[in-house]
């Protein structure tokens, strides 16, 4: 099983919240995933979320495509680890 760089996906994510001038609140609104989660993937502590395999595809998709970032942002970070 690959891993990925949780500390990578979480500046990559903080880099395109910021892009937007949008707060970790408004980001948790537009995704649905509570603001104390947004800040720890964008701290690289996403583990604590969702178990030792870290976030799902579908939740980095989720806030891949509410930030309007390509998903190759997620997928290459993410690799195959599903």
């Amino acid at each position: 099983m690959e891993t990925y760089d949780h500390t990578l996906l979480g500046e990559r994510v903080r880099r395109a919240r910021m892009r937007l001038g949008w707060n970790q609140k408004r980001l948790a609104e537009a995704t649905g995933i509570p603001q104390g989660n947004i800040s720890r993937i964008e701290r690289g502590r996403n583990t604590e979320y969702s178990g030792a395999a870290g976030w799902t595809s579908s939740q980095l998709l989720k806030i891949g495509y509410t930030l309007s970032v390509k998903t190759g942002m997620v997928e290459e970070v993410h690799g195959n680890q599903r």
